[in-house]
């Protein structure tokens, strides 16, 4: 009798629905070309969106949602929004107000991680002046999967801008000092 072995199955990198939800919510405006790009991704909007969806899909989407750099952290501001509107995402939000921006910006993998099971996030206090760096990459389970790639930059730093200004850091700015699409990582220039 021969005896079989299974072989350790990895976790396939996704992005959760309700994160894709909130940032079609955000859209402005689905236009019929806008749907029919979103169909070709795997996202019809006429339907329940699903629980999670292949990671790849997250930053397709957002590119196609808002084009420019500008237009991508304006989206990252009316998404953060849009997730404050759901029952988790307001008690996020009270939670952030109540902690303030710089805890919040220090438990930032487990902040990223309620939208998607690839990011993490470091940080890290600088040095020569006051702030912080913020490294966001994969995690390192998935730094090898072919194609990956980040969410775009000024995206998140509209998101995070956003954030921080709600929690309490009414001055936060959150500038882009590097971005490896070959890598999947952006870093970020963090002030409260």
């Amino acid at each position: 009798m021969e005896t079989v072995t299974a072989q350790p199955v990895g976790r396939e990198p996704v992005v959760f629905g309700h994160a894709l939800e909130a940032l079609l919510a955000a859209a402005d405006p689905l236009t019929p070309a806008r749907l029919a790009a979103l169909e070709q991704l795997g996202l019809n909007t006429h339907r329940p969106l699903l629980a999670a969806y292949p990671f790849a899909v997250w930053p397709e989407a957002i590119r196609l949602l808002a084009g420019t750099e500008a237009g991508q952290y304006a989206l990252g501001q009316r998404f953060l929004e849009c997730v404050q509107q759901s029952k988790v995402g307001a008690a996020l939000h009270d939670f952030a107000k109540v902690v303030g921006a710089e805890r919040m910006l220090l438990r930032m993998s487990r902040n990223i991680r309620s939208s998607n099971n690839v990011l993490d996030a470091l940080v890290t206090p600088r040095s020569e002046d006051t702030g912080w760096e913020l490294l966001v990459r994969p995690l390192a389970e998935f730094t090898h999967v072919p194609g990956l790639r980040a969410e775009p930059p000024h995206f998140v730093r509209g998101l995070l801008t956003s954030a921080f200004q709600q929690a309490g850091a009414r001055l936060a700015r959150v500038e882009l000092l590097r971005h490896d699409a070959a890598c999947a990582t952006s870093t970020f220039h963090v002030t409260l």
